[in-house]
């Protein structure tokens, strides 16, 4: 099936494609009895091939994939010698990616799909990810141009998140442009790009912890009303402080104290500026705030990104 996957490949996708053995040392006994492993590129990206051994069913398929990507940190395609029309249409339903070598190559995680129905769109609320590259084009520097890899690095993402993120993004807001075999994002003006978004963008605040400690101590960005008053005349109640989702926050609770910190689906410190969160998500974050005083001042920093419809 090697010899027929790599045939497959080249002739479909008109590339240089070979498989080479995958460095199975931290892979579980149990899937290497099942599969055999190899490497392979595509558009510039490392992708493991599990070839199977014997029939399974789609979940069995899909339960594999999410082991190894788990274990190996890739995209990994799934290799089958038959399909049926069933299992092959629940493969597509579910968004593993698979290859039955001279019949079908399903590849979503690449925006590849030849021989069959259409990719499965991308639905849900916008992913964590897909914001934040949403937000670093409008706010740091911009990511037209640039492929899944290049954003990756930019953005601190794995090549996954952002590959996912943007086929979200392709699917719902932009399509993307293709450049040979890379997928390119491709926004129009500030303006357009930030209307189109808008309707999707959520408050990237997943929990807030009200605090009486001081909070020199947590490595994160000035952010809510703390925030806010940075760039206003606000007078804040207290210092507000955000961190990513995962970050570990060692404070006492108390519901009545002042200070917070906030924990983001995002890495704040990406779109940070001088330490202080940026402009689009504290809007995201404040919007609807019972306080007068800050939805006086939150309604100039929505002039100055040009939140408001003209």
């Amino acid at each position: 099936m090697k010899k027929d996957t790599e045939e497959y490949i080249r002739k479909t996708l008109h590339s240089e494609f070979t498989l080479s053995k995958l460095n199975t040392g931290k892979i579980p006994h149990i899937l290497l009895a099942q599969y055999d492993l190899y490497t392979g590129t595509i558009a510039n990206c490392e992708i493991v091939f599990a070839l199977s051994k014997s029939e399974k069913t789609p979940l069995g398929y899909q339960k594999a994939q999410e082991l190894l990507r788990t274990v190996t940190g890739k995209i990994v395609v799934m290799v089958i010698s038959h399909l049926s029309p069933m299992h092959t249409h629940r493969m597509v339903e579910k968004g593993i990616d698979f290859i039955v070598p001279l019949q079908r190559m399903f590849m979503p995680a690449v925006f590849i799909d030849l021989g069959g129905r259409a990719v499965v769109k991308a639905a849900g609320p916008i992913p964590p990810a897909a914001q934040l590259i949403a937000l670093y084009h409008l706010e740091i520097d911009s990511l037209n141009g640039k492929d899944a890899g290049e954003i990756a690095s930019m953005t601190g993402y794995s090549y996954l998140t952002v590959t996912r993120a943007l086929k979200w993004i392709s699917d719902n807001v932009f399509p993307l442009r293709n450049d040979g075999r890379r997928q390119l994002l491709a926004f129009p003006s500030y303006k357009e790009t930030l209307d189109a978004f808008k309707p999707f963008l959520r408050n990237p605040v997943v929990k807030s912890i009200h605090t009486e400690y001081h909070l020199d101590v947590i490595d994160g960005v000035i952010a809510g009303e703390s925030a806010l008053a940075e760039m206003s005349l606000l007078a804040p109640n207290g210092i507000c402080k955000a961190v990513g989702k995962g970050t570990d926050v060692y404070v006492e609770e108390d519901a009545g104290a002042f200070n917070s910190v906030e924990i983001w689906m995002y890495q704040p410190q990406t779109l940070a500026k001088n330490g202080i969160c940026d402009k689009i998500s504290l809007i995201l974050s404040l919007d609807g705030n019972e306080d007068e005083r800050v939805s006086m001042e939150l309604e100039k920093i929505k002039e100055e990104v040009e939140w408001l419809s003209e």
